[in-house]
């Protein structure tokens, strides 16, 4: 897409940038205050300091109420969180989750790049700390004039800013102070804060598109003078940093610099409340808590939200979106050919602990539970439930015919896996975090099901789906992300701890690994037999080495598997 024309200002003391003035009230800015770095996540100016105030969402008046998200952001490759206004926080991947916000009304969440832990500020300045990141202060103290909207990080992890929306910034930590736009006469407000890759800069967003540059950011354009459909709600710093993004809450992008413009839900009908970049490219954040990764080569993940939103209204969704380009891959859901998974009726999730199930023909539904699942009946159903947890496994199962629906399940380290270990059919399922996604042992039937976002750690093996033995396995419809070029597999099939027979791997979608597919015997074992791989497709250029390492038998069977751009694999 092309950029609109550039606007620098002279004086160096000055931001160079396009832009903004609804509030004239300097910002507050106490001497001896340091401030810089990293990316948005605020978004939504916030109809000030009432408790339960609504928020107003970038898109031109629209009302989100308390339980609407409000930001998202990464935690090195491997996580996401994203935070409500009242402060409720979803983890997925390999976040880690420590109970809730820092009350009042949330602003922004900032992350640690390294995915240690995050930081959760509200409107008033507090600030809340997760994980390994530690408090440095906050500006809840100050006498401030106009709200907090956004929250960046130091690329140490050692440090952050704060803005308000009149352009006040404050810094804490080895976050240094190089300048604010709080004495500025603003045409809209500030919306969100990103920093330079040095973290000796950082820019500021304006609703309205306006670009303001400090320390060591460049000014490389703004949205200021187009005819924007909806706000702008954020701005992300591109990877190597010589470039950024601006997303409007009609889910529009708009490439700056050397950012690459890789795609957008303009059209999709979702209200965007943010966007935070990732080591391949960008995601964007809805008020429902959905989020949209969109990385180099048009690849899309959409992950559903994984609680209720309440009625968070459809925001500005002209056609056209502000910023040109469309959305690839499926709508609605997680990537195309595998529809909605996880958690359907996030409204209905009651709180609980571990659960142990002992009855036969149990239904475990509608809990989000804060630990793990341990089954020793038979017969039992796990429906729609959220489960986040730490232990070896978050579902285990001892018992015969578990069937497992519409569930999420997002782990923590030092989770082992997801699901293990034998006789159990997961449907819809949606699992990250853990080191694997699930041990599949026999008598298993996965479909239908998105594993990603696997856990790394020292010492961890990563497969999306790892069989050591067993017979009458059916591993169809999915889609499985092992860690791009790296770690072990999508799917690891292998005769060790017994023989490996029966199994049908049919019409996934599998990427990643150092092979996406590995299919071997260990010494003292025979390869594995009766074994069809048909109509896969396997993404090119995410296996470390290649898309399969084989130990063959006669009786298996390879057809129909073709590479993500089109090529037919032997």
């Amino acid at each position: 897409m092309s950029n609109p024309p550039t606007n620098v200002l002279a004086a160096p003391s000055e931001p160079t940038c396009v832009s903004s003035s609804l509030f004239g009230v300097p910002g507050t800015e106490p001497s001896g205050d340091r401030r810089t770095r990293r990316r948005v996540l605020a978004v939504l100016v916030v109809l000030a300091g009432l408790a339960g105030a609504l928020l107003l969402a970038a898109s031109g008046g629209v009302e989100a109420n308390s339980n609407s998200t409000v930001a998202g952001a990464t935690l090195g490759d491997d996580g996401f969180v994203t935070v409500t206004a009242d402060g409720d926080i979803v983890t997925n991947g390999a976040a880690p989750f420590a109970g809730g916000g820092p009350g009042g009304t949330v602003a922004a969440v900032a992350s640690q790049r390294n995915g240690g832990g995050y930081w959760v500020v509200n409107t008033a300045g507090r600030v809340r700390a997760y994980g390994e990141a530690k408090s440095y202060g906050d500006a809840s103290g100050l006498p401030l004039q106009r709200p907090i909207v956004g929250m960046a990080s130091t690329e140490s992890g050692n440090g952050y800013w704060l803005v308000a929306s009149d352009g006040g910034v404050f810094a804490y930590g080895d976050a240094g102070f190089h300048g604010s736009a709080g004495a500025i006469p603003l045409n809209e407000p500030i919306v969100g804060m990103t920093a330079t890759a040095s973290s000796n800069g950082y820019w500021l967003v304006a609703s309205d598109g306006g670009v303001f540059a400090y320390g060591d950011a460049v000014f490389h354009g703004s949205a200021g003078a187009l005819p924007l459909v909806s706000d702008i709600v954020g701005i992300a710093m591109a990877p190597g940093g010589a470039g950024y993004w601006l997303a409007g809450a009609d889910g529009g992008v708009f490439a700056y610099g050397d950012a690459p413009f890789l795609g957008s839900s303009a059209g999709d009908g979702d209200l965007v409340v943010d966007i935070d970049r990732t080591r391949r490219g960008y995601v964007l954040t809805a008020a429902d808590g959905s989020t949209a990764n969109f990385r180099a080569g048009g690849q899309v993940t959409r992950t559903p939200p994984t609680r209720s939103s309440g009625d968070t209204g459809g925001g500005n969704t002209s056609s056209g979106g502000s910023g040109g380009g469309s959305s690839s891959g499926g709508g609605g859901g997680t990537p195309a050919g595998v529809g909605s998974v996880g958690v359907t009726n996030a409204g209905a999730l009651q709180r609980s602990g571990s659960v142990s199930v002992t009855r036969d023909g149990a239904v475990v539904e509608n809990l989000d539970i804060n630990g793990s699942i341990t089954v020793r009946a038979n017969n039992v159903t796990i429906r729609n439930v959220r489960v986040r947890g730490n232990s070896s496994h978050l579902i285990r199962n001892e018992g015969q015919n578990l069937v497992i629906e519409d569930t999420t399940l997002i782990g923590e380290r030092p989770c082992s896996a997801g699901i293990g270990f034998s006789n159990f059919t997961a449907r819809r399922v949606d699992i990250s975090g853990c080191a694997d996604g699930m041990k599949a042992n026999g008598n298993v039937l996965v479909e239908n099901s998105y594993i990603h976002d696997l856990r790394k750690w020292s010492g961890t093996h990563n497969d999306g789906i790892q069989s050591t033995g067993g017979s009458n396995i059916v591993i169809r419809n999915n889609v499985i992300e092992g860690a791009n070029r790296s770690s072990v597999s999508a799917i690891k099939l292998t005769s060790e701890n017994r023989h490996l027979s029966d199994v049908v791997v049919q019409g996934n979608r599998l990427s990643g690994g150092n092979y996406t597919l590995y299919l071997t015997n260990k010494p003292g074992q025979r390869a594995p037999t009766d074994v069809q791989i048909i109509d896969n497709v396997f993404v090119d250029g995410t296996a470390k080495w290649g898309w399969r390492l084989v130990d063959s038998s006669p009786s298996q069977t390879w057809r129909g598997n073709t590479s993500s751009g089109g090529n037919a694999l032997g």
